[in-house]
């Protein structure tokens, strides 16, 4: 797959301030060990290519050949079927926890139109939760397509300048590249979606073209870091956080949460992103079951057979759980005491199971709230089935 200089110029949506990365690359240069995270939907996650011709792993690789002399940490973070309002509730525990250097965040693709708001909000604060992080990590955006030309690219481009971070878009490239006749989508993808391995190839050649130039900047290219406190948009899901079954928080509280742990029901964040404010404990004692399995490349989840209650404080709430071709099942949400909405995970017919994510309840200000989740009575008659992968608080 040939890459062009036209094509390079042209993915470069949005050069950005450097200078995070400029002292990545010096803190390598001086032999210190890195870490590099990528966090996004399958395209990340290396659906159609593969973990080793991926480009999250292709553009790690370019970081190990770079600086032989240190060691290079990788993490992938990518969640098929999931878009950034996902993303920022969990970027804590899957991303930077692990006190990233820099972080690639891909949902382009995920982010749709039917919830632009929503995925506005959540991806203007998700560059907010990374670019503020105490690791001070430098942040690459990418920016991907559907074979249509459906991408988020343009809401997403607004929030990579609000912070000023780097945009390549993959998009702009392979377009003006197949109207020129260069190479045709069948080329770079076996489906509407998913670039194959020419297509990673592509796109890591891209972001490893801007990685090579940043390289090249003598120190003295160094601009100031702008970092504001400014949040884009109204920064509703800065503290987005995720109560899972595998979160626990210790009795004395969420002012106590760190790296505990213990066992008392509610959510334990190491990076420590909202709990501050942001807290939710597990209420049930019965009526559902607890699996450590993964479901949609997501680790454990909740098997609901009548009703799980949970007690939290935060101004906004969302559910995620599974959608199943297979024994989908109904429950119902509601917050304290007034019915939300009845909700349907049958997908029958679909193109396979996957994680959904809704929000079912936003208030103006910070306040305890009690959330019942119950489901049908006729679920049991039906053997159909119910998971909850894990409720989004912010």
């Amino acid at each position: 797959m040939i890459m062009t200089t036209e094509m390079i110029s042209l993915s470069r949506l949005n050069e950005g301030n450097q200078t995070r990365l400029l002292g990545l690359m010096a803190k390598a240069k001086q032999k210190n060990d890195i870490t590099v995270a990528f966090i996004g939907g399958s395209i990340t996650q290396c659906f159609s290519a593969g973990p080793q011709a991926c480009y999250a792993r292709l553009a790690t690789d370019w970081f190990c050949a770079s600086f032989p002399d240190i060691n290079v940490t990788y993490i992938n973070a990518g969640v098929g079927a999931t878009g950034s309002y996902f993303g920022v509730h969990r970027v804590g525990h899957d991303v930077l926890r692990f006190g990233p250097d820099l972080v690639f965040v891909e949902f382009s693709v995920n982010d749709t139109a039917e919830e632009t708001e929503r995925n506005r909000e959540a991806y203007g604060s998700l560059l907010h939760k990374i670019w503020h992080h105490e690791s001070r990590p430098a942040v690459i955006t990418v920016a991907m397509t559907m074979e249509d030309g459906r991408s988020f690219q343009d809401e997403h481009l607004k929030a990579a300048r609000h912070y000023d971070v780097p945009m390549i878009s993959y998009r702009n490239a392979v377009f003006a590249a197949a109207e020129s006749g260069a190479f045709r989508w069948a080329d770079i993808s076996d489906d509407d979606i998913h670039p194959n391995e020419n297509g990673h190839r592509l796109l890591a050649g891209l972001i490893i073209a801007y990685l090579e130039d940043v390289k090249k900047h003598p120190p003295g290219c160094q601009a100031d870091d702008p970092l504001s406190d400014a949040a884009f948009a109204s920064g509703k899901y800065v503290k987005a956080v995720l109560l899972r079954p595998d979160s626990t928080i210790p009795p004395g509280g969420a002012d106590d949460a760190g790296d505990s742990d213990d066992s008392g029901g509610g959510f334990s964040c190491p990076c420590r992103c909202g709990l501050d404010a942001v807290f939710g404990k597990l209420l049930s004692s019965g009526g559902f079951m607890t699996s450590g399995e993964n479901f949609g490349n997501v680790a454990g989840y909740w098997r609901l057979a009548k009703r799980m209650t949970f007690a939290v404080k935060c101004r906004n709430i969302g559910i995620f759980y599974a959608k199943l071709t297979d024994k989908g099942g109904d429950f119902t949400v509601f917050v304290d005491g007034v019915k939300i909405k009845d909700v349907n995970t049958d997908f029958s017919g679909g193109w396979g199971d996957y994680v959904e994510g809704e929000e079912f309840f936003t208030a103006p200000e910070m306040a305890e709230h009690i959330i019942e989740v119950l489901a049908n009575p006729e679920n049991t008659a039906g053997n159909k089935e119910i998971l909850i992968t894990a409720i989004a608080l912010s």
